[in-house]
């Protein structure tokens, strides 16, 4: 619980594919590594990991943003202590397929939100130079802590 007067509790965070050029494969269950972290605020994403812990119960928001080219088909879904929680999906064929989804979950202290390549065998992300920079992004926030 917070004291009146006191300040509101601050977690932001928003990462990124950072690579000038990214063409990558990434078997079904992988968490996903953004290699650059944009806002970190409250060190609650970990970029080892790929995973954001939650440092208070509270309501959170979380989108994730992908592009595959060609016929690369990819599905990327926002994970809550290993259970699925928003799944998106971006068909193969056409010039470029984008896909995102966004969700709002209440989350306790220390659970595990991260994104995981699900479908096919092999996720399909692609990125050239800066054209199509940050097209692939994780981005979270506490929006109202319960504590």
């Amino acid at each position: 619980m917070f004291i009146v007067g006191t300040p509101f509790p601050k977690v932001a965070f928003s990462v990124h594919l950072a690579n000038e050029r990214v063409d990558k494969t990434f078997s079904a269950g992988t968490i996903i590594l953004f290699d650059s972290v944009v806002t970190n605020y409250g060190n609650a994403y970990n970029q080892a990991s790929g995973s954001f812990v939650a440092p208070y119960h509270g309501l959170y928001f979380f989108t994730i943003n992908f592009m595959t080219n060609g016929n690369q088909a990819s599905t990327l879904a926002i994970h809550l202590n290993g259970d699925r929680l928003c799944t998106a999906y971006a068909t193969g064929g056409g010039s470029y397929n984008v896909a995102s989804c966004s969700i709002i979950k209440e989350l306790k202290r220390s659970d595990v939100v991260n994104v995981k390549a699900i479908y096919p065998a092999n996720s399909h992300l692609h990125q050239v130079n800066n054209v199509h920079r940050n097209n692939h992004g994780f981005v979270g926030f506490l929006y109202k802590s319960l504590e």
